[in-house]
């Protein structure tokens, strides 16, 4: 794919003004059809409409919005926060906005940059909810893109905070710091979250690209197409992606709304368990990473700052846990063929390095990793216990390299009768 992101350039979402000063915000009128966007399917709540302040920041613009469980829901699944406090008329909006103004004005965070910009990318996470596949959703995530890390919240004020809702959505704009994502039931399958969180990191619905008429063929027989129209001021980042975690499935909603150009149906994130190549490269651009992943399949790695090398006497596994798409494993014996985890620095630093690993009882619980300056002089070493800490980063060690290609090796030459597992560092 190439994922849509929406920046500083977001229309229509660009702030809200959160000032309504106890007005009423207007059932919509019949016939207006310039707030028909963002309207899903008026069975599944009251539709409404406010005003927002626009992509200039100044000006008031009129949308159309759904209140479901008292939060305005634009697009079927990007909240605009509680309903009651969007602004009623397009003055209450300018004045939401004024310096000493009494209520609350929300905005969003989109910069341009990240999002997270002021977090560098750590991202605390309170669960006022804790559907069954939220970790394992946010885990896929900092697998594959190394720049974003999910931590429980203890505090922070910039943070996103997970909450019940009937329907699952994204609360675009974030409010005394906290950012809300609604999830709508325990089961919520991984793709969902992951959807949810991309709206939470900055990203909008692939299929309201720019370009999208060359893809898809929208359905106008159905009711309020206008809910998937393009949004062409939003910023667009590499070629449209129909595999896409922030594609919709064609029949959102439940009913058909478009199809590819050969007339079959879209599955969109519907039939995602990770974030495709197009959302990877996207959301590694806006979320760099400051550490530098070493994966053991060399498609995974930055060839600039990173390479990978082993012999073919290291089978491939793919046991659940592994980062990236699988890890090499060989047998423990007194022999010197090693796997080997190169990477790149610019100048001398020191640098900490850990290790990822799939656990096992097979495991050597003595794994020997051996770390080398660009010089190939040794630098530290230790032995790792992979029967434990299995599928999360390990700290190995903290060690002083020189600037060039250093290199971390994991070697076979230890306790003989058991394995050990190539499968990522991170150096840090």
């Amino acid at each position: 794919m190439r994922i849509l992101r929406t920046a500083a350039a977001l229309a229509l979402l660009a702030t809200i003004a959160a000032c309504n000063d106890g007005g009423v915000v207007a059932p919509r009128a019949a016939g207006d059809a310039a707030v028909d966007r963002g309207i899903v399917d008026p069975a599944k709540g009251p539709v409404r409409t406010g005003f927002i302040i626009g992509e200039d920041g100044r000006t008031p613009v009129k949308i159309g919005f759904q209140v479901v469980n008292g939060h305005a829901i634009y697009d079927g699944d990007v909240g605009l926060g509680p309903a009651d406090r969007i602004a009623a008329t397009a003055e209450e909006a300018v004045r939401g906005m004024r310096p000493g103004n009494a209520r609350p004005t929300f905005s969003l965070h989109y910069s341009g940059a990240s999002i997270w910009a002021d977090t560098k990318g750590v991202i605390a996470v309170r669960e006022v909810y804790s559907p069954t596949n939220l970790w394992a959703a946010l885990t896929q995530i900092e697998k594959q893109v190394p720049g974003i890390d999910f931590v429980p919240y203890n505090g922070q004020y910039h943070h996103i905070v997970v909450y019940y809702g009937n329907g699952s959505n994204y609360y675009n704009g974030c409010y005394n710091g906290a950012c809300e994502i609604y999830i709508g039931s325990a089961g919520a399958s991984k793709q969902l979250i992951m959807h949810e969180f991309g709206h939470g990191l900055g990203y909008q619905h692939e299929q309201k690209r720019c370009d999208r008429s060359s893809y898809i063929k929208m359905i106008d027989a159905n009711p309020y197409p206008d809910q998937f129209s393009t949004a062409c001021d939003w910023v667009q980042m590499g070629g449209y992606d129909l595999t896409s975690i922030m594609h919709y499935n064609s029949r959102e909603f439940g009913r058909l709304h478009f199809t590819d150009w050969n007339g079959d149906e879209v599955c969109g994130y519907w039939c995602r368990s990770d974030l495709s190549a197009g959302d990877v490269a996207a959301w590694r651009k806006l979320y760099p990473a400051a550490s530098i992943i070493v994966d053991s399949n060399n498609a995974n790695n930055d060839g600039a700052v990173a390479r990978y090398e082993v012999s073919a006497n290291w089978p491939v596994g793919t046991s659940a846990g592994y980062y990236g798409t699988g890890y090499n494993y060989a047998s423990t014996q007194a022999i010197s063929d090693p796997a080997t985890f190169w990477f790149y620095l610019p100048a001398a630093a020191t640098r900490t390095i850990d290790g990822w690993w799939v656990a096992g009882t097979n495991r050597s619980s003595t794994a020997p990793y051996i770390a080398f300056n660009a010089s190939g002089a040794e630098v530290g070493r230790v032995s790792a216990n992979q029967q434990l800490n299995g599928g999360k980063w390990v700290a190995l060690g903290t060690w002083n390299f020189s600037a060039g290609w250093n290199k971390v090796q994991l070697s076979r030459w230890t306790t003989a009768g058991y394995v050990v597992i190539a499968d990522a560092i991170r150096v840090r």
